[in-house]
């Protein structure tokens, strides 16, 4: 053990002796990395003008294509100070749109381009500043010629070496103007030659009833836009015959309005027109067409256009002024309403093709005798397919509601209170046209 220890002893200064150049090392080690870190931080004089140089060219470059897009905008750009009522830098279009070079634009007032607006371009610019961006609906700009230029602004706030500016994009819309000036201008010639020929259509209506002893006669007219598909008439065809009928063309407007006029004059008596009513039998003499025959010329002479698929329905009848006898034909139209004294009220359903659906079609006729009392409805599906809010139809069952409510109070009144109802279920707007043509045999 002695012998051990002595020989420990002996090693002892050898270790440390070694331990010590180890930890000098290390440290020689350690500072000669952190020399050789501060000497790679520290850039040599021509790498600092390479990397300056570099910068200077790429900031060069940026500013290059800046220069390329602001000067080659569609629209007008103005960089403004509108506080301070100065114009700080314009593009080429704005120098195009206003007349002025860019040297003259530089020395001008703000002002002077708005001469008329300024508190509110003052009033645009604050709400800019305060939202950071803005659009105008329309500014007027002076041109160097006097002309007012309207205009549209959208602008938003940049920074100008620590100055806060407004850069606006303004874009000339007189050409826009021009063109919803010429629009509203063709927009009320149209309007004003729909209402001439609403006015037209509304002269063919009936103005006053046939005088006819013991029958009365009453109807309302409510067209869904200026021109109507719907149409009706009364009149008398002989002394004794009076002829009625209601119509409706499929679709609405300026189209369905000329069917349903052409119609007008084909189904009136007046001798001078094209009428399918009679027959010429030999002289003056002349053969009323019944009912039937009607519906079938009319559907000889009017086939559906295989192009607009337009087509009509009929509800065409004589009313005999003596017997009081009702002869009807329906062509797809809906049934009369029979509002008879001694029972109640019904809807004489009378299918039928309508118009120009297929050629060759045979119609039936249907027949009725009127007593003292007796009230009949002809009308449109204009009222029966009434909406609510709801998509709910007025339909049928409202429609002989309301008229056996107001069996006693005077036929045009009954009417009236039909036309409510409608309106007052469908309060909107009513969707088709309306018409009704009623009669009644005195008592």
């Amino acid at each position: 053990m002695q012998y051990e220890f002595d020989v420990m002893l002996d090693l002892l200064p050898n270790f440390l002796v070694e331990t010590n150049m180890k930890d000098e090392e290390k440290k020689e080690k350690q500072l000669s990395g952190e020399l050789s870190e501060n000497h790679r931080r520290i850039r040599k004089p021509e790498v600092l003008e390479t990397e300056y140089k570099r910068a200077e060219e790429t900031s060069h470059e940026s500013e290059k294509r800046f220069r390329t897009i602001f000067e080659h905008s569609n629209d007008a750009i103005i960089v403004i100070d509108a506080v301070q009522d100065e114009i700080l830098d314009v593009n080429s279009k704005a120098s195009k749109m206003l007349g002025y070079s860019r040297e003259e634009l530089l020395t001008m007032p703000i002002s002077a381009i708005h001469p008329q607006e300024m508190s509110r371009l003052l009033a645009f610019a604050k709400s800019v500043s305060t939202n950071g961006e803005g659009w105008t609906d329309e500014l007027t700009c002076l041109t160097k010629t006097g002309q007012f230029l309207p205009a549209e602004i959208s602008a938003s706030i940049i920074d100008m070496s620590g100055r806060s500016c407004m850069i606006a994009l303004v874009r000339d819309i007189s050409k826009r103007k021009r063109a919803e000036q010429e629009l509203h201008s063709a927009h009320e010639r149209m309007k004003s030659d729909l209402e001439a020929a609403a006015r037209i259509q509304e002269s063919l209506l009936p103005k006053v009833p046939p005088d006819v002893a013991g029958v009365s006669f009453a109807w309302v007219f409510k067209p869904c836009d200026e021109l109507a598909g719907d149409i009706f008439n009364v009149f008398l065809l002989d002394e004794k015959q009076v002829g009625l009928y209601v119509l409706d063309v499929s679709g609405h407007g300026v189209v369905a309005a000329l069917l349903s006029q052409t119609l007008n004059r084909f189904l009136s008596p007046d001798p001078s027109s094209p009428s399918v009513l009679k027959q010429c039998i030999e002289g003056s003499r002349y053969r009323l067409l019944s009912p039937a025959e009607v519906a079938e010329q009319l559907n000889k002479q009017f086939p559906m256009d295989p192009v607009s698929r337009q087509y009509f329905t009929l509800l065409y009848g004589m009313l005999n002024s003596e017997t009081r006898e009702f002869r009807y034909v329906s062509a797809g139209h809906p049934g009369p309403v029979y509002l008879s004294r001694a029972a109640e009220p019904v809807i004489l359903e009378a299918p039928g093709f309508p118009i120009g659906f297929f050629e060759g079609v045979k119609y039936e006729e249907h027949s009725l005798s009127l007593k003292p009392g007796d009230r009949l409805y002809l009308y449109s599906d204009g009222i029966t397919e009434a909406m609510n809010a709801k998509g709910e139809q007025f339909g049928k069952g409202r429609l002989i509601k309301a008229l056996k409510r107001d069996r006693n109070a005077p036929l045009k009144d009954s009417l009236s209170s039909l036309l409510e109802d409608v309106e007052e279920w469908s309060p909107a707007r009513v969707e088709d046209d309306i018409s009704i043509l009623a009669v009644e045999i005195a008592e």
